[in-house]
């Protein structure tokens, strides 16, 4: 099950046991913990990351792969959408009758997000991809 290399590993770990159980480890001092950080935490190596360019976030620093997410162009195409005519005035939207779709209606409710709460119920249709087993409702 194990490769020779892991068994040999378990082999020194058990010989080596009873002296690291009374091994005492100093704590790090601020300084160093904060050497330990800027040497091998990601979120101190500066290549990784760059500015945002656009957006409301224009001008924060993120990540590459963030960035390059967050100002691709939109997969959808605007030509068949007319954003000027407005089918439904929400005050709050909440896709997906899920967990956390259902969480969100109900805070909303509660937090008063809601002036008049008319729900509209939207059924989708079945999807292979759900984080829980409820079906898939959008209520507005």
């Amino acid at each position: 099950m194990y490769t020779g290399k892991i068994l040999e590993s378990m082999k020194r770990l058990e010989a080596t046991r009873g002296e690291r159980l009374h091994q005492e480890i100093p704590l790090l001092s601020p300084d160093d913990r904060q050497s330990l950080l800027e040497g091998f935490h990601p979120d101190y190596k500066e290549a990784i990351f760059r500015t945002l360019k656009v957006g409301p976030s224009k001008g924060e620093r993120t990540p590459k792969e963030f960035a390059d997410v967050f100002e691709a162009y939109s997969a959808i195409d605007p030509a068949r959408f007319d954003l000027s005519i407005v089918d439904r005035d929400v005050d709050v939207l909440v896709v997906g009758g899920g967990g956390a779709g259902a969480a969100a209606a109900l805070v909303a409710q509660e937090d008063s997000a809601i002036r008049t709460p008319s729900w509209r119920r939207v059924e989708s249709r079945e999807r292979t991809r759900r984080t829980t087993r409820l079906r898939s409702t959008i209520w507005m």
